[in-house]
């Protein structure tokens, strides 16, 4: 008896397991609210504390952070904490980039260490959030370097065709930067860029005004994922609408997450071979681990109760004492009784633990890995020719840039 009570524990035990290390991996999307939460009553350093404590390390998380974490008041960044955030850039670029063709497209971008496959947008903007980080401690030629990086992303043109990604937001972004380093004519080249992209003529006045002072204003902290009860559809829910209010040149960042959103679609097989939906499949093994255990343990209970039966037959065989048959009949009923009910017990346990590992199995679905907090609008004003100067820029703040050069970046969480 103490052997099968052992068995049974140790199935029990080893069902748990399966499921708990898969639950101990990976951020939950409803384990980012807390954060949310910080940065909508524009505290980001309480959503650093309240940051979720799994994937230390990761890529997403590592960038997630870092961008908090530069418009703090209290956190500053040291040079060690800006090699972390290169090491993200150095670690896609070395590894080796995986090329998908479809019929209309070209997907062009490298895995991280950790298994995600970053999109376009969030491999331009960790090069130009570097370059935000270099500016901040005057290191103006690391600056020029990751913008460098930056524009060969989006001129990139593989197998002969159009280029996959460009975005009027990102231009905006890139140009104020190159502003900021004292570089005039690649900052005019983007805003150039960002009125064909947007078909916007109105930007020709900022293009032609040569005596520019900047302000970029990143507002937002993108959309949040919404997800259907099943977890099997998700559509992003944006919750800030673009608004004009400086007389600046402003643009949504909605093109990024809807081009990263389709192509999670097209990369669904290479992403499988990745450590995060490795994760994901883990569950149906577990699953699948518990209804053989269960199939296992009735067989060897119902086994039990007739080799239970069968030595009680030959037992009665044996002994011709009627009060001594009657004893060894009331034990062999009892015996097998109690081993229906541990039966019973470890089913109900099993379907327990199945229906949990379904509840698991649908939050697991419940989870778009994706670089949060980048804004959600980014407008560019030229306060030289904004319709309301004397507006109010709320956020976080930081002045980029030599002092004939200087560019003032805020971000606006909302």
């Amino acid at each position: 008896m103490k052997s099968l009570k052992l068995k049974l524990f140790l199935l029990a035990l080893s069902c748990l397991f399966a499921v708990s290390c898969a639950n101990k991996t990976l951020i939950r999307d409803s384990e980012y609210n807390s954060v949310y939460h910080a940065l909508s009553q524009k505290n980001a350093n309480e959503a650093l504390l309240t940051f979720p404590e799994k994937e230390r390390g990761g890529f997403i998380t590592t960038f997630e952070k870092a961008w908090i974490k530069f418009w703090t008041d209290k956190e500053k960044f040291t040079p060690e904490d800006i090699q972390v955030v290169q090491n993200l850039s150095d670690q896609i670029e070395k590894r080796k980039f995986v090329s998908i063709s479809h019929e209309a497209s070209v997907f062009l971008v490298g895995e991280s260490e950790d298994g995600y496959i970053p999109s376009e947008h969030e491999i331009i903007s960790l090069h130009l959030f570097l370059s935000m980080l270099y500016l901040d401690t005057g290191n103006r030629d690391a600056a020029h370097v990751e913008l460098k990086r930056a524009v060969e992303y989006l001129a990139n043109n593989p197998e002969g065709k159009e280029t996959t990604f460009d975005d009027p937001a990102i231009r905006l972004w890139l140009s104020a930067l190159w502003q900021a380093i004292g570089d005039e004519e690649h900052a005019t080249v983007d805003l150039r860029k960002t009125m064909e992209l947007s078909g916007d003529k109105s930007i020709i006045r900022t293009i032609e005004n040569h005596n520019r002072k900047v302000t970029l204003v990143l507002t937002g902290v993108g959309p949040k994922p919404n997800w259907s009860d099943s977890g099997l559809s998700m559509a992003f829910e944006y919750t800030l609408e673009p608004k004009n209010k400086n007389g600046g040149i402003l643009f949504s960042t909605r093109n990024w997450y809807e081009w990263h959103q389709n192509r999670n679609t097209k990369i669904r097989d290479s992403l499988i071979k990745s450590h995060y939906m490795g994760e994901a499949l883990g569950h149906s093994t577990a699953k699948a681990s518990k209804y053989a255990a269960k199939a296992a343990v009735t067989t060897a209970i119902v086994t039990g109760i007739v080799v239970i039966a069968a030595a009680g037959i030959y037992a009665a065989i044996q002994v011709q004492d009627p009060q001594a048959l009657e004893g060894i009949f009331y034990l062999t009923l009892g015996a097998g009784a109690w081993l229906g009910q541990k039966a019973s017990d470890f089913n109900k346990y099993v379907n327990k633990e199945i229906d949990e590992a379904d509840r698991t199995q649908e939050e697991l679905r419940k989870m778009y890995r994706m670089i949060r907090f980048l804004p959600s609008n980014i407008e560019y004003i030229d306060e030289n020719l904004a319709k309301n100067k004397s507006a109010p820029h709320l956020g976080y703040r930081k002045t980029l840039g030599a002092e004939n050069n200087q560019v003032e970046f805020i971000w606006n969480p909302e």
